[in-house]
């Protein structure tokens, strides 16, 4: 009885202490948190908060390519989860669902995390997080976006995958292929990034310049519009300073 009770009190000054929404002035968790977290998770062990979900079943193996982000393998990731931040936790992203995937505590089956209580997560230099906008704003689903530049304004890329399939003489074969969509969120709300001009109209009264920089730097929007479109936000960013 004494040993549930002081799990319960400890559940909850961790809870009180560790931020429950991403802290948007730094890009990393608070790693001052790191080790008494981690005695936390090891105490608790299956009874953490983070194994909190349903069950996970793998696709047809039959299906080229595979469904996560990065690897067919988990990584390990930090996870901000319900108001607990989780150290080196072996995950996958299926980026068909938009779901974050974890083992059970004893390794016997995976877990589909609540999708609602993943406040953000990052693997290796990849930080997800889990954005959710007001109904009115129809430029922004509900989901995890990867924040791939963050400065006084703000690019996110939304990752994901799709079956698609090909006819031959004798089957359908069926793969996964990847997609990403682009945004910029400014002090005046949410642009979506598809093309050159949208690039350099979200970028307001700065777009003259911009489309200078643009044509001295040779860039090319359809080609590899990842990269032009961090150029270009990096360059707008300067200006603003």
């Amino acid at each position: 009885m004494l040993r549930t009770l002081i799990l319960f009190l400890l559940s909850l000054c961790f809870s009180s202490v560790l931020p429950a929404q991403p802290d948007e002035t730094n890009s990393t968790p608070n790693f001052f948190f790191q080790k008494p977290v981690e005695w936390y998770f090891k105490t608790l062990a299956g009874n953490a908060r983070l194994y909190n979900g349903s069950e996970y079943v793998t696709r047809d193996p039959n299906i080229a390519g595979f469904p996560f982000f990065g690897s067919d393998t988990m990584q390990k990731a930090t996870i901000d989860y319900d108001g607990i931040v989780y150290y080196n936790i072996p995950i996958w992203y299926d980026l068909v669902s938009d779901d974050v995937i974890i083992e059970d505590y004893h390794r016997k089956y995976y877990i589909t995390l609540v999708k609602e209580k993943v406040n953000r997560f990052l693997i290796n230099d990849h930080e997800f997080l889990r954005l959710a906008p007001d109904s009115s704003d129809l430029s922004v689903e509900r989901g995890f976006y990867e924040r791939i530049y963050k400065g006084n304004v703000s690019a996110f890329a939304k990752r994901t995958k799709g079956i698609g399939y090909t006819t031959g003489s004798e089957k359908v074969n069926y793969a996964y292929s990847a997609k990403s969509s682009f945004f910029i969120l400014k002090d005046d709300g949410w642009f979506r990034i598809n093309s050159k001009s949208s690039l350099i109209e979200a970028c307001g009264s700065k777009a003259n310049d911009l489309r200078q920089f643009y044509r001295v730097n040779h860039l090319n929007f359809k080609k590899d519009p990842e990269r032009v479109l961090l150029k270009v936000v990096a360059y707008y960013d300067q200006q603003k300073k």
